[in-house]
């Protein structure tokens, strides 16, 4: 196997195609996200229990969510500043709130764009955070070959130098 032009336009074609519909959805949710489309959540309240924040325990989470959906499962449960939540949120999850008549739980549904974004924050199932590392070193795999090809050309050389600079400039300098 040989390292010249051909084989890096190959990896570089095709680890964008395997990578780009994750990177695409990212660039969606990002963009989203930033703009102000955070999605939503229908909150359905189910019971409020006497639970104490030391007291929410995966152990203990599971015991309660056992009593309102034997078929629910769940991978953790991340503590959040007045109670905790399980997850992942990229599906139905369960929310426990300390409140002063005590833990209120209620059910949370998000819509498409809100588990989008979950996923993107890397709030998915553990299986899909690992491909989504994968997809990583699969976009910088991308674009240092990008920039190999283009350094190959003399032609376009010293422009994409130059925009690689002026790039790199704005994140350094912000």
């Amino acid at each position: 196997m040989k390292f010249n032009r051909p084989f890096f336009i190959k990896i570089h074609l095709y680890l964008s195609a395997l990578a780009s519909p994750l990177l695409l959805m990212m660039a969606f949710t990002g963009v989203s996200y930033l703009l102000g489309f955070k999605g939503s959540e229908v909150v359905e309240p189910i019971k409020v229990v006497q639970l104490s924040k030391s007291e929410l325990t995966k152990e203990n989470i599971s015991v309660q969510l056992n009593e309102i959906d034997e078929s629910y499962d769940f991978a953790y449960v991340k503590q959040v500043g007045d109670g905790a939540i399980t997850r992942p949120t990229t599906r139905d999850y369960y929310k426990f709130q300390i409140k002063e008549d005590g833990t209120h739980i209620s059910h949370v549904k998000p819509n498409l764009l809100k588990r989008l974004i979950e996923l993107h924050k890397g709030h998915g199932p553990q299986f899909l955070r690992y491909i989504e590392k994968i997809i990583g070193i699969f976009l910088l795999l991308i674009i240092l070959s990008g920039l190999y090809l283009a350094y190959t050309m003399k032609k376009e050389r010293k422009i994409v130098g130059i925009l690689f600079l002026i790039g790199l400039s704005v994140y350094l300098f912000m």
